[in-house]
């Protein structure tokens, strides 16, 4: 499961987010896998072999 990957912001530009994916990525090795990424994400994302299927946004409305 790739949802809720977190680095920190000190902790960036260090290799920890590679890290993460690919430990998670083994532990499911042989099966598809899917996921969503945030445009910061997307580079590392394609680096790591997956491909954009789909691009959306999201909005939010405070309500009254």
């Amino acid at each position: 499961m790739l949802a809720l990957g977190v680095v920190l912001a000190e902790a960036r530009r260090r290799g920890y987010w590679q890290a993460l994916l690919r430990a998670r990525l083994a532990d499911l090795e042989g099966l598809p896998s899917a996921s969503l990424f945030s445009d910061m994400s997307r580079p590392g994302a394609e680096h790591n072999g997956f491909l954009p299927v789909s691009r959306f946004t999201l909005w939010r409305r405070a309500r009254p």
